[in-house]
């Protein structure tokens, strides 16, 4: 949208001064303001001559906003994008008035000069006219963000000059009319959410000079034309989110200067196509979602201009191929959720660390240890895979990692972080949850100011809470749940703004001290379940926790009155004080 604002700006900026030199045709004039007729045009105080507020009779419609003439006075482009579509202060788009009762948009057939056509943020409640296919020197027609009714009439495909089509708003659902197959000189089409169905024309392959072919968020079936595998201009092929079924074409691996291929979210199956390593241009490779088979091939890492490749969601079997780290602009890379099996490839380590890689190999089969030398991928997410041995502590360079439902076993005991690190930011998330990590929390933990999230629930960590874990500056958010953490708690909580912490089903034992509360003003929600703590509540209670929304004590050894001061936490939504000593009733919560 913001190429195609510059776009229509620089339009109006080349024509608008000299079109206001020329008188406009009184019949193109008559035209316009039919079609302004349709429409209701509230004025903004901010942008008052916005939208078709210039638009008057008696006026010069060449000096009119979005509207550029010929040296004659004939209207050559329209180009009408509503002011206050993109920002609601400044007004009403224009909308349908309901007391017209001709055909919207008709009269726009008698601009018989017009060579583009762009209307956007206009609220037509009404079908593309078919009058628009006897434009024969129309170029370019773009209805982005309309709420246009009907389906893609099959007149357009009158207009054989017409070199771009973009719509993307919701039509009625139809296919693609047949009669485009005409429309040789296409170099654009953008049809994007307008409820397309049907298959796509096998004739597109005889639209030679394709640059951009985009069709995604429709309900498009059948198989891709192989037809597409010689349209060897194309650039950008996005399919998204479509219902197509067969294979991949391997001819679209012919494609010279293909640069983004994006068929993810269909139902495509079969194996990749070792032939896509071809298409030396490649930059984005999307086949997300879908149901494609066997295995990865190796090939693709010859690929050099690759940027981003998405398998995700597949039915991908076999190993990882190393040389899928091989491209040196390689910046994303999602496996998960396939069938993948082997360990991780240590070359994904070797790639450089500047590039902020993340790789995502969730959801598999992996086994075997992280290698070593990972602390130069930015974000890494291998959860819910089989891998094994001890956390590697080089990945405390990486900005996220994700490790939840794996075998790891341990965490390394330092009381240093390595020399040898990437320089730069340290770890902001760190998630382990799942594992089978024994021994106590290690030392090193406390040397990470910038971490937000820290979950190392679900294993079998011993000792107390350490409190230089709490006082991390940064620290929101701590899961230590579902351990065998045992001794009080600190007598200091959080340094920083905590949000969430959840120490339930451990062992630990000892008060809840006024000064392990006094920090946590901040905090959502306190989740202390299931442990052995015991004495009374401190009775300031309610002066420390004023922001907390859920707080569970239940299954401890908790004894007294529940403190009057509870009833002060007017945020509390849920509180579980159940299977303590308490005595006595607990005071009224406002908001329970």
């Amino acid at each position: 949208m913001a190429v195609l604002t510059i776009g229509i700006l620089v339009l109006l900026a080349a024509f608008g001064p000299a079109s206001a030199q020329v008188q406009c045709n009184g019949g193109d004039r008559d035209a316009l303001l039919e079609f302004k007729a349709a429409f209701i045009d509230v004025p903004s105080p901010r942008v008052p001559d916005a939208d078709f507020q210039t638009w008057l009779p008696g006026t010069n419609c060449c000096s009119w906003r979005g509207v550029n003439c010929t040296s004659t006075g004939r209207v050559q482009g329209l180009a009408v994008q509503s002011a206050s579509g993109q920002d609601p202060s400044r007004g009403t788009p224009p909308f349908r008035n309901s007391s017209y009762r001709g055909v919207v948009g008709a009269s726009l057939g008698r601009l018989s000069e017009l060579d583009y056509l762009i209307m956007t943020q206009i609220r037509w409640n009404a079908p593309i006219p078919k009058e628009l296919g006897q434009l024969s020197k129309l170029r370019e027609v773009n209805f982005g963000e309309n709420n246009l009714t009907g389906t893609l009439p099959a007149e357009l495909g009158k207009l054989l000059k017409l070199e771009k089509l973009e719509i993307s708003t919701n039509l009625q659902p139809g296919p693609i009319p047949s009669s485009f197959c005409r429309l040789t000189r296409l170099t654009t089409v953008r049809l994007t959410s307008t409820r397309l169905t049907g298959s796509i024309p096998p004739c597109i392959g005889r639209w030679s000079r394709l640059v951009g072919l985009i069709l995604s968020y429709n309900s498009l079936t059948g198989s891709i034309p192989p037809g597409l595998g010689q349209t060897t201009t194309l650039v950008t092929l996005s399919l998204t989110s479509n219902q197509l079924t067969g294979t991949i074409p391997a001819n679209l691996g012919n494609l010279p200067s293909l640069e983004s291929l994006e068929l993810e979210s269909n139902q495509l199956s079969g194996a990749i196509p070792p032939q896509l390593s071809r298409a030396r241009s490649l930059q984005f490779l999307r086949l997300g979602s879908n149901r494609l088979s066997k295995s990865i091939p190796a090939s693709l890492g010859s690929l050099a201009l690759i940027r981003t490749i998405d398998l995700r969601e597949n039915e991908l079997t076999g190993s990882i191929p190393r040389e899928l780290a091989a491209p040196s602009n390689l910046y994303s890379m999602d496996l998960s959720a396939n069938q993948l099996t082997g360990g991780l490839p240590a070359a994904f380590g070797q790639i450089d660390a500047a590039l902020d890689f993340s790789l995502n190999v969730s959801h598999n089969k992996l086994v075997g240890p992280i290698p070593q030398n990972f602390g130069g991928i930015f974000q890494l997410d291998a959860s819910s895979n089989y891998l094994s041995g001890a956390f590697p502590l080089s990945l405390v360079s990486c900005r996220d990692v994700r490790l939840s439902n794996n075998g790891l076993s341990s965490l390394p005991q330092a009381t240093s972080l390595p020399q040898n690190l990437n320089p730069g930011p340290r770890i902001f998330e760190l998630r382990l949850d799942g594992n089978r990590i024994t021994g106590p929390l290690p030392p090193w933990l406390s040397l990470l100011p910038e971490i937000f999230k820290l979950d190392i629930s679900r294993n079998m960590i011993t000792g107390p809470v350490p409190a230089s874990v709490l006082g991390l500056p940064s620290l929101q958010d701590l899961n230590l749940s579902n351990n065998k953490l045992d001794g009080p708690l600190p007598t200091q909580s959080f340094r920083g703004s905590a949000r969430f912490l959840d120490l339930h089903r451990n062992r630990i034992s000892g008060p809840i001290t006024s000064s392990f509360l006094a920090n946590l003003g901040t905090i959502i929600e306190l989740d202390f379940s299931r442990n052995a703590l015991s004495g009374p509540l401190p009775a300031d209670i309610g002066s420390y926790l004023f922001g907390i929304n859920s707080l569970n004590l239940s299954y401890n050894k908790l004894d007294g009155k529940v403190p009057a001061s509870i009833s002060n936490l007017t945020d509390l939504s849920y509180l579980n004080l159940a299977y303590n000593k308490f005595t006595g009733p607990v005071p009224s919560i406002p908001s329970i």
